[in-house]
């Protein structure tokens, strides 16, 4: 039992660390709050950086809004979901089948955000340059998104 009660803890742990940061918070808005390395983080100053054309400007402003509301809705299914496994590790008869299918389902989901997150990337790619998306890639890693790894520190959540 102690062994499973870790793997369990283990596997927990895991999940809440990969669900904890939204990615691409270069996307959150305009919040016009820096970054500590003195970069660019607001969404004027990216897209000044970037040089969008007004197309341009009105598809990525359009792909982002989209991107805004999908990763929030999947995201709080995923919270909604951890909450849902505490509640199942938290009862006296821990059962375990359903603990395992909770771990599958937050698993799906993140699985999911992640593929939309690299689907939005490439829907990106197909209006701006290659020069555009590489700014755009440089200045979203300084706010602290890891496209390689797809875990994100800094502000944002």
């Amino acid at each position: 039992m102690t062994r499973k009660l870790f793997l369990l803890l283990g596997a927990f742990a895991i999940t809440a660390m990969l669900s904890t940061g939204t990615a691409m918070a270069a996307w959150g808005g305009d919040d016009g709050h820096g970054d500590a390395s003195g970069g660019a983080t607001s969404m004027g100053e990216m897209m000044g950086a970037l040089g969008l054309d007004d197309a341009q400007w009105a598809k990525f402003n359009s792909l982002r809004r989209e991107y805004r509301k999908q990763s929030i809705t999947l995201q709080a299914k995923i919270d909604i979901a951890e909450v849902e496994l505490e509640q199942l590790a938290d009862s006296s008869a821990m059962d375990m089948k359903a603990i395992a299918a909770k771990i599958n389902d937050i698993a799906k989901l993140q699985a999911e955000l992640r593929a939309f997150r690299y689907q939005t990337l490439a829907d990106m790619r197909g209006f701006i340059s290659a020069e555009q998306f590489d700014t755009f890639r440089w200045m979203a890693m300084k706010m602290g998104f890891d496209f390689s790894d797809d875990k994100k520190g800094g502000h944002g959540h």
